[in-house]
């Protein structure tokens, strides 16, 4: 935003005005350990992405197929998103074929993903 300062008093209000334009980006967000290029599973067994940020309060969004993951709450959930400090890890147990893809996970710049 932009910001000024004016002259207010003394009979010269707006005799003289400083300004100053103030952009703000948000930090650069960047994994420090990412995904593994490629994993192989058999069906059963259990999925586990693991990626580390390079600070604590990086938000990070997951991906399969460059489609948005989403947790459902089921009674036989499956999927599971978890962070802890700079760890971030998406879990599926008991996996299916289904669950074959690519998987990706984002900062605000930054880019790690799973075939």
């Amino acid at each position: 935003g932009y910001y000024d300062c004016r002259i207010t008093k003394f009979g010269k209000e707006g005799a003289d005005v400083t300004g100053c334009n103030v952009l703000v980006e948000e930090f650069p967000h960047k994994f420090s350990r990412k995904l593994a290029e490629n994993l192989e599973l058999t069906e059963r067994e259990d999925l586990l992405l693991q990626v580390t940020t390079t600070e604590k309060d990086a938000g990070v969004s997951w991906y399969k197929d460059d489609k948005p993951v989403s947790i459902e709450r089921k009674r036989q959930q499956r999927l599971f998103i978890s962070c802890s400090d700079c760890t971030h890890q998406l879990k599926i147990e008991k996996v299916k074929l289904t669950d074959a893809g690519v998987y990706s996970v984002r900062t605000n710049r930054d880019v790690s993903r799973c075939l």
